[in-house]
């Protein structure tokens, strides 16, 4: 009997229930049973954030919708999602098309496709390079120590989530592989190019349950909206000569087919008892047109600065620190295009704010994976539709901003500055950069306001005092100075002399703020 593991009766979704405990849902038991289900959960928050838009695109296959506002509510005020998704899911036809080891529709692979050597050899390639943590090429690990030689096993729901964060994650590089297609000649594939959300931040509202978290980012689905979804159809609904098609850009087809969009040709080989993956093939599919080529979109679900800019996740900055931005649903932010999540929930229930944002991307510098991250930012009860907190919210942090600028300054200008020269010349800026970042105190500072910042989000009203919590900021600054500097120093006459010069100059520009 052939191996199958199909994601619609097998449990590979790790879920959490309602008194917090984990357990693993197949696609069908997971829509059953989602307002019961406080979650997805992994360790990979890459996984979470791709099987998210898998089960949104299943959502507005299965409703042919929302198409409009009505719509929308009348799915939200249900509480659990009825027997549409279901019946669509149970439907023989789709049962093939979501076992991972078909024959003839492998779920979101490509049949008929083999990674072969230049001389026309069948050249297998290992599970690892389906994890972006993992060495591979001429790029670097992120987490795993796992290289491409390695031979590893996976178990098959993992190589499921594995399979679904590669076609949105992947990043570019090095492919150097002989591919071919439907028994045809080799074809050379140099490089490997970057899946959908690279170099983008996906945000997701999250709810009290998983149906309020699927719901809450379920946007108005038309031959219009999100954008122009002219013949769209589902990675498993497409028929396409994958031949013909052999790495070429192409024009995204609309919403569905952007959820789904198949940046890796991908084929699964399980052991005899389909409960592990052994090794597989992969190369590159199709690339995304680019800001400013013919068919470019920007996605629905990410957040936009100035003109196709994407707003990209930094490994030196965490997402808080831009939440005069991010939280400020009541007003469109100057040269800013929040996700379309975000403007529509403000019109449907603005005064039914979720539980949280959520924020998930991954950091990389050409081609190299250097941090991923998944963040939660609360909501405050009214943040939807009230002004009064959204600008609260900017003054108190832009009122962060210039002190950690006058923390910066003092620490690179006098603290630095003195301890190198006694402050009677000019210090070397390489050597200025070392002292400042041997302190700490930059990054202490940063470390310290993070849950500063939460506590601020847990009691903002319409009548916070913000200058109340710009002295709590200063505070901050004040402290962090005092201990890191204390805690670095000896006790020569330079370092004492360059840590009074510094305070004194700290609590005078401090006032100014």
């Amino acid at each position: 009997m052939p191996a199958s593991f199909n994601l619609i009766t097998k449990p590979w979704i790790t879920c959490v229930t309602r008194s917090g405990k984990p357990r693993e849902l197949s696609l069908s038991e997971l829509f059953r049973k989602a307002h019961k289900m406080r979650g997805i959960e992994d360790e990979n928050p890459l996984m979470v954030a791709s099987i998210y838009l898998l089960l949104l695109a299943i959502i507005h296959r299965a409703l042919d919708g929302p198409k409009s506002n009505k719509e929308w509510k009348k799915i939200w005020e249900r509480k659990a999602f009825d027997k549409r998704i279901e019946n669509y899911l149970g439907d023989e036809k789709q049962l093939e098309k979501f076992d991972l080891f078909s024959t003839k529709y492998p779920f979101f692979q490509t049949p008929d496709f083999e990674v072969v050597t230049k001389e026309n050899e069948i050249n297998y390639k290992t599970t690892t390079l389906l994890d972006i943590s993992t060495a591979t090429g001429d790029n670097k690990t992120l987490f795993s120590h796992s290289l491409e030689s390695d031979r590893m096993p996976i178990e098959s729901k993992v190589a499921a989530r594995l399979l679904l964060s590669s076609q949105q994650f992947s990043l570019f590089g090095l492919a150097r592989t002989y591919s071919k297609y439907s028994g045809g000649d080799p074809v050379y594939q140099q490089s490997f190019m970057s899946a959908p959300l690279v170099g983008k931040v996906l945000t997701l509202f999250e709810g009290d349950n998983l149906f309020e978290s699927l719901v809450l980012n379920l946007l108005v689905y038309k031959a219009d909206r999100p954008i122009p979804n002219e013949n769209d159809e589902l990675v498993w609904e497409q028929n396409i000569d994958w031949k013909d098609k052999l790495n070429k850009k192409r024009p995204v087809k609309g919403y569905l087919d952007l959820l789904t969009w198949k940046s890796r040709h991908i084929r699964l080989f399980p052991d005899s008892s389909g409960q592990k993956v052994e090794k597989i093939f992969i190369t590159q599919a199709y690339e995304l047109p680019k800001a400013g080529e013919a068919g470019y979109v920007e996605h629905p679900l990410c957040w936009f600065t100035g003109k196709n800019e994407a707003y990209k996740f930094s490994p030196q900055k965490a997402y808080w620190r831009d939440s005069s931005s991010l939280l400020r649903f009541s007003t469109k932010p100057e040269n800013q295009v929040p996700p379309l999540n975000i403007s529509q929930l403000s019109e449907l229930i603005p005064n039914e704010p979720p539980r949280y944002l959520m924020l998930f991307g991954l950091a990389n510098n050409k081609g190299n994976p250097l941090l991923w991250r998944q963040e939660k930012l609360p909501l405050p009860k009214g943040i939807l539709c009230n002004r009064i907190l959204s600008q609260h919210i900017a003054d108190w942090l832009n009122s962060v901003e210039k002190i950690h600028k006058v923390l910066n300054d003092v620490m690179r200008n006098k603290y630095a500055r003195f301890l190198l020269t006694d402050g009677v010349r000019k210090a070397d800026g390489k050597e200025v950069t070392r002292v400042v970042k041997s302190v700490s105190t930059l990054q202490q500072f940063w470390s310290r306001m993070e849950p500063v910042f939460f506590r601020f989000i847990r009691e903002l009203s319409n009548t916070t005092d913000v200058n109340g919590w710009t002295q709590k900021t200063k505070e901050v600054a004040r402290s962090v100075f005092e201990e890191t500097t204390e805690n670095t120093l000896g006790r020569s006459q330079r370092e004492l002399y360059a840590r009074v010069m510094a305070g004194k100059q700290l609590n005078s520009e401090l006032k100014k703020v």
